[in-house]
């Protein structure tokens, strides 16, 4: 498998994501795993199913075997820095990796210049919010996050917000997010 057809990532993230019925015999077929650490991982699985410990293993070891460990631990840091790490940490290749299927657009890069964008006119332009009231009620909320930081009613999008000279990511509550490229 080569990373040009399904990027680290995301082929982590598909063995993160596998269903609860399916976990112990893909860690019995897709790793090298003794059969005392596979019942024992399904054990600590089963009293804490919301964990996810097993799952975790299993896209642990797969990615490790078919990516590497160069790779296995740029996702993991890619992972941390969603729930909660420092999104401006993370490579320019692995940011595209991670937001490659996340709603995107594409806005003016100048309209970043001297005053900024205010982000209560800019959120309606996304898939995030409907509507400019639906915005302020957000963020005067603290439901939105500017490139994984908390942001306020009043800010306003410059330059110094982009990631990689060309990328702002916004979300709204715990998983909704949206790229915003300016070009």
């Amino acid at each position: 498998m080569s990373p040009e057809d399904t990027s680290p990532y995301a082929f982590y993230q598909y063995w993160l994501n596998c269903a609860d019925a399916d976990v112990e015999n893909f860690l019995k077929w897709y790793t090298m795993l003794g059969r005392e650490e596979i019942e024992a991982i399904v054990v600590a699985h089963r009293e804490a199913p919301h964990q996810r410990a097993a799952q975790r293993k299993l896209a642990e070891e797969v990615t490790l075997m078919v990516h590497g460990r160069d790779a296995l631990r740029a996702v993991e840091q890619a992972s941390q820095a969603l729930f909660g790490g420092d999104i401006r940490a993370l490579s320019e290749d692995l940011l595209a990796q991670v937001f490659a299927d996340v709603p995107s657009s594409d806005h003016a890069r100048e309209s970043l210049q001297g005053e900024g964008v205010a982000l209560v006119d800019l959120l309606p332009e996304t898939t995030l919010a409907s509507s400019k009231r639906e915005a302020r009620q957000f963020l005067e909320a603290g439901a939105v996050s500017l490139n994984g930081e908390r942001t306020s009613l009043d800010h306003r999008l410059r330059v110094s917000d982009l990631l990689h000279g060309h990328t702002i990511l916004l979300k709204h509550g715990k998983k909704l997010w949206h790229a915003t490229r300016w070009r």
